[in-house]
């Protein structure tokens, strides 16, 4: 390694890698040593943190994904499409990203392709919406045989979701005939979903990173580590814990912005730079 790493760190490190099975990861190595390599950026303390976070750590192979995927609209079809010919799928996402490609647009694709593993349902006509004019249109009518789904790969607080149903809601022929399909969701978005009557398929509920493990004092002081950690790192004032506070600890095909930053931006350190682990560039 280009630096000199504690190996008591290195050892810890290696037995997450292997417990959680991350070694059959083709990049491992990779994310192994740039983990490693964040000695050189902060001090034990810190990196003490960065491993038992690193211990929660999701991390999915592209057939992992795929699976979950598979599995997903397995259990959407058996539940809710019965008696449906035709499937509509529309990607989560505000109105303003509507020209950037976003993760959901993945995933609206991949569940493309997958539809010719679904033996049972070939007779179902999937069609991809793309746009929010295409879905409020007054053209597209929902009959009693069509369905929706709303498709993601991560949903941490529910606000872009929140924005594309506030769009949903002026097409009165969808009316609830919808479903949310997303590999993995915020615990606690997922349980008002649930509250509010809208069904939820996902592949893994996740809990926040911090809030959700630490009470009292040790909340407080855990808090305070990452945002010591986070001031090592340059432009993250907008994804501080994670993008829209969601406290992530996920790597799916690509890491989503709703992760920790220190997992996928890089840091510096008396002008050196550290390259992130799950680096999402």
């Amino acid at each position: 390694m280009a630096r000199s790493v504690p190996i008591e760190m290195a050892l810890k490190l290696h037995n997450i890698f292997t417990e959680k099975k991350w070694t059959e990861n083709a990049s491992h190595d990779a994310v192994f040593e740039r983990l490693c390599e964040l000695s050189g950026c902060f001090d034990k303390k810190h990196m003490d943190f960065l491993l038992e976070l690193t211990s929660r750590y999701t991390w999915l192979t592209f057939n992992d994904y795929q699976s979950q995927l598979l599995e997903l609209m397995k259990d959407l079809c058996e539940q809710q499409l019965s008696n449906i010919d035709r499937l509509f799928i529309f990607p989560i996402m505000k109105p303003s990203d509507e020209e950037s490609t976003k993760s959901g647009n993945a995933v609206m694709y991949m569940l493309k392709g997958i539809k010719g593993f679904l033996s049972e349902y070939q007779d179902i006509q999937f069609q991809q919406i793309e746009k929010f004019d295409e879905l409020v249109n007054e053209d597209l009518k929902l009959g009693d045989s069509d369905y929706l789904i709303l498709v993601d790969d991560y949903i941490g607080s529910g606000n872009t979701l929140r924005s594309t149903l506030t769009e949903l809601n002026s097409n009165k022929s969808i009316n609830g005939k919808f479903s949310v399909l997303t590999v993995m969701i915020q615990e606690s978005t997922k349980t008002k979903l649930e509250e509010s009557e809208i069904s939820v398929f996902s592949g893994f509920t996740a809990s926040r990173g911090i809030s959700d493990y630490y009470e009292g004092e040790e909340l407080m002081e855990k808090i305070k580590l990452m945002e010591e950690i986070e001031r090592k790192i340059p432009k993250v004032k907008r994804f501080q814990f994670g993008y829209e506070k969601s406290e992530a600890l996920a790597t799916l095909i690509r890491t989503p912005n709703n992760t920790f930053p220190i997992f996928w931006k890089n840091c510096s350190n008396r002008g050196n730079t550290f390259l992130a682990p799950f680096s999402r560039f």
